[in-house]
């Protein structure tokens, strides 16, 4: 959910394994990508992120996926029912756009043909 301050726009994602504890899988190598609004021009910067929390922020990267600039967090492992939680906070004419095509994605476990799970997320716009 986002929350204005001034300018800035503070959104807040958490991420959880809804297994089962002595069940369920650890999801290892997690990956969570926000992409960001975009201009006309791809290269155009319209968001700026100005602080984040819950660790694990690796900075802006390109997303393939989406084509646009896309801020990274990294969570080493999630064990059966734990939960992060990061907010990210933006500024510029993007920042109370929402993040409306992000993604989580986790290298281990493996599905059963080989390939790694995405799943996709979304925050709604700032308020």
């Amino acid at each position: 959910m986002g929350r204005i301050s001034k300018s800035n726009v503070t959104y807040t994602i958490t991420v959880s394994n809804t297994g089962r504890p002595g069940k369920g899988l650890t999801a290892e190598y997690v990956t969570v990508t926000l992409p960001l609004l975009r201009g006309r021009d791809p290269e155009e910067v319209t968001t700026i992120v100005e602080a984040t929390t819950g660790g694990g922020y690796t900075g802006i990267h390109r997303d393939p996926i989406t084509n646009t600039n896309a801020a990274e967090f990294e969570v080493p492992k999630l064990g059966p029912q734990e939960k992060r939680t990061f907010t990210i906070t933006l500024s510029g004419i993007g920042a109370n756009s929402g993040i409306p095509r992000g993604t989580v994605k986790w290298e281990r476990p493996r599905l059963g043909s080989g390939g790694t799970d995405l799943i996709a997320i979304s925050t709604p716009l700032g308020r």
